[in-house]
This record gives structure tokens, C-alpha cells and sequence, in this order.
């Protein structure tokens, strides 16, 4: 607010005479003044930065009725400019559209406040009685309207096309931090399904070691129980050998003896027929208990 207000000074050093009337004088102050009002958030600090005008009042006592009714349009108009300012933001609509109603707030501002002001002003206090007594508040407020008219559109043109771009540059900005928003957002999500993947990455490699694990005892499994299979496949084998062989020689042999028993009358060569036929039955006696202890184990082995 110091920064525009020492800007209007400098400002109101560059004076445009107003013809016919020599204490009246034309400058471009005002447009810092009406760039502050988008900067201003408090309407207490607009009127208090637009009654600070009256440090300007010529020709009259600082604080007097003169100085105080200098200073009231800038204060008036000030704010007035504030609140249609805002109003112009709460319509959201184009920059074509904002910048036609604030270039009528600077008309309104311009011939509504100061210049009917500065008429009466210049009237009343700095040439009072007769010495205008021809010319009317009217008469002069018309003078300083034509004298003014390049004040009014430069302050009109400058001040819309900077509010302009200072709604360019805010949308600018919204746009970008929605974009940065939209990033951020982006990202989060990116990360958030990296550690979804890496969690999944994680369950696989779990599982796959869980899969290996299972695989690797179903192969020793398979291997002992292929190992089982072939112990079993070489006791039948063993079995099935002794069935064609140890068994079926002395079966063969009591056959036979007593095949020949029945034809045999001689009594000795009976009872050595009998020895050999008890002798034969001892050992496939004992070839049969070989057979049960070998099937006995293999039940025991599977049964285990």
C-alpha cells in the first residue's frame, strides 16, 4: 500500500493544466490508487489509504472542512471502486467482461465522485463570491470533464488491462496448482500401486518359494516312495522265485514219494522213503516260514 502511495506522488508531479481555471490541475495519481484497491483486502484500509489524499489538499489547512471534503471522494470513491471490484470477481465471468464493468467503475469513479467534488471544491473554497460569479458548478464541471478525458481513459485503459492481466496471471496460477495438485495426486497413486506391486511381488515370490518347498518334498516323497515300490517289487520278485523254486523242488520231491509209497511194498525201502519224505517235508516246512517272515516284513513295511 506505501509502494502505490508514494507511486501516486510521483505520479501527481506530472500535472495537466485545466484552461481557465489555474488552480485546478489534471494528473494520472490515480491510477496507482485504483491498482491498490486489488491488492486491498479490508474496505477499513481502502478508506483509511484514501483519506491519506487530504496530505495533498492545496491551498487550505490540513484537517480543515476544505481539506476533509478534498479528501472524501478519493475515499468514497475508493471504496466504491473496492466493493465493485469484488463484485466483479463474484461474477467469475470473462476478462473482456470483467475489464467493460471495471472500465465503467473508473467512469463512475471518475465523473460520480472526483470531478463532481472537485467542481464544488473549486467553487466554494478556492475562488468563493464574486470572483466567478458568472460560471456555475455546472458550467465548471463540464470544463474539467473535457480537460480530463486523456486522464480518464489512460487511468480506464491502464487500470483494466492491469486488472486484466492480474486475473491472467491468477488463473495462470490456479491452473497451475491444480496441475501441481493433479501431480502430487498422480504421483501418490503411482506410489501407492508400486507398493501394491511390490507387496505383490512379494505374495509371489512367497508363494513361488512356498510352491518350490512343496515341490522339492513331493520329489523326495515320489523318490521314497518310488524306492518303497522297488523294495517291494524285490521281495515279490524274491517271493515269487521261491514259490517257483523252494517251494515247488521238495513239493515236487513228497509228490513223487508219495507217488512212489503207493506202488513201493518192500518194507525197508519204505521207511527210506518215509525218511526222505519227512526230511522233504522239513524243508518246505522251513521254505514256508522264509515265505511268512518275508510277508510279515512287507506288511510291516507297508502298515509303516
Amino acid at each position: 500500500m506505501v509502494f502505490f502511495r508514494l507511486l501516486a506522488l510521483i505520479l501527481r508531479s506530472v500535472e495537466f493544466r485545466i484552461p481557465g481555471y489555474e488552480d485546478l490541475s489534471s494528473n494520472l495519481r490515480d491510477i496507482p490508487l485504483l491498482i491498490a484497491v486489488f491488492y486491498i483486502r479490508s474496505p477499513y484500509m481502502v478508506g483509511l489509504f484514501g483519506f491519506s489524499i487530504i496530505l495533498n489538499a492545496p491551498k487550505v489547512p490540513l484537517f480543515s472542512i476544505p481539506a476533509l471534503m478534498y479528501s472524501a471522494p478519493h475515499v468514497l470513491g475508493l471504496l466504491f471502486a473496492w466493493y465493485a471490484f469484488t463484485w466483479i470477481k463474484k461474477l467469475n465471468e470473462t476478462d473482456w467482461v470483467a475489464g467493460a464493468c471495471w472500465c465503467a467503475v473508473v467512469l463512475i469513479y471518475y465523473y460520480g465522485f472526483l470531478i463532481t467534488t472537485a467542481s464544488a471544491y473549486h467553487q466554494w473554497f478556492i475562488h468563493p463570491g464574486d470572483l466567478i460569479k458568472n460560471e456555475t458548478i455546472g458550467s465548471v464541471y463540464i470544463s474539467i470533464v473535457k480537460s480530463t478525458a486523456i486522464e480518464v481513459t489512460a487511468t480506464a485503459l491502464v487500470t483494466t488491462f492491469f486488472l486484466m492481466q492480474l486475473n491472467f496471471r491468477k488463473a495462470l496460477a490456479d491452473q497451475n496448482k491444480n496441475l501441481e495438485n493433479t501431480v502430487r495426486q498422480r504421483t501418490m497413486e503411482i506410489e501407492s500401486a508400486n507398493m501394491s506391486l511390490q507387496a505383490l511381488n512379494e505374495e509371489l515370490t512367497a508363494s513361488n518359494e512356498q510352491i518350490k518347498s512343496v515341490n522339492d518334498n513331493l520329489e523326495k516323497m515320489v523318490d521314497e516312495r518310488t524306492k518303497k515300490i522297488n523294495d517291494q517289487l524285490q521281495q515279490l520278485l524274491k517271493y515269487a522265485h521261491m514259490n517257483s523254486h523252494e517251494v515247488r523242488a521238495p513239493l515236487a520231491r513228497m509228490l513223487g514219494l508219495i507217488q512212489l509209497l503207493k506202488m513201493e511194498n518192500n518194507h525197508e525201502i519204505r521207511e527210506d522213503m518215509l525218511d526222505k519224505l519227512y526230511a522233504s517235508s522239513k524243508e518246505l516246512d522251513q521254505v514256508i516260514k522264509s515265505m511268512t517272515h518275508l510277508l510279515n516284513e512287507e506288511i510291516e513295511g507297508i502298515k509303516g
